[in-house]
């Protein structure tokens, strides 16, 4: 079982999102309508030059072209990121208010946290309690591993043995459990015997 804390809504402005994304998108078809007039014209005046002058009108109505066509396709990436960001942010918010709303904690199963663990990043804060499947769950005799996680880098592991005990893996990684070493602490439940990692 974790206990997940929600944090409080990102404070995303999904209106100024909707307007940035409006105004993007008019601009964009603006400009992109302007191309057939603007190469009718084009066409038009060019009848009239000649020399040097009709090369640069014609090589400056190409390079005029060629910005539109990439500013349009600017302006519409620019509205798909604003639509992206906003999406993201709304499921950011719920999936923080989802976590306000657990108060008993989440209940997983070992493959269903490992999943979750392989997939973040980085956990601000947090309190994992495992169990073994099938045991009481509101007991905390039956608690065989407790990890606390506060803010992103101070982590508490206590273990119960012989239940659990801590991996070679995480002795490889994390060294030995010993004094001195403030970040993380290792605790064994029944006679207390703490030391630091």
């Amino acid at each position: 079982m974790a206990k997940i804390h929600g944090n409080d809504p990102t404070g995303y402005s999904s209106s100024a999102a909707d307007a940035l994304k409006s105004a993007s998108t008019a601009l964009a078809s603006s400009i992109g309508g302007q191309s057939g007039s603007r190469s009718s014209s084009v066409t038009t005046a060019s009848a009239e030059f000649r020399g040097y002058f009709s090369e640069v009108f014609a090589d400056n109505a190409d390079i005029a072209s060629r910005s539109a066509t990439k500013l349009v396709e600017s302006l519409q990436s620019l509205s798909g990121f604003v639509q992206q960001l906003r999406d993201a942010a709304k499921d950011e918010d719920d999936r923080r208010k989802q976590a306000k709303e657990w108060t008993a904690g989440l209940i997983l199963s070992h493959a269903e946290a490992m999943e979750i663990a392989d997939s973040k990043r980085q956990l601000i804060d947090g309190e994992f309690l495992g169990y073994l499947p099938g045991s009481d769950l509101t007991d905390e005799s039956n608690l065989v591993v407790r990890i606390d996680a506060f803010d992103s880098g101070e982590w508490t592991v206590t273990v119960r043995p012989p239940l659990t005990t801590m991996s070679e893996a995480f002795d490889r990684t994390h060294g030995p459990a010993r004094p001195g070493r403030p970040a993380t602490r290792l605790e064994e439940f029944g006679p207390r015997q703490q030391t630091t990692l």
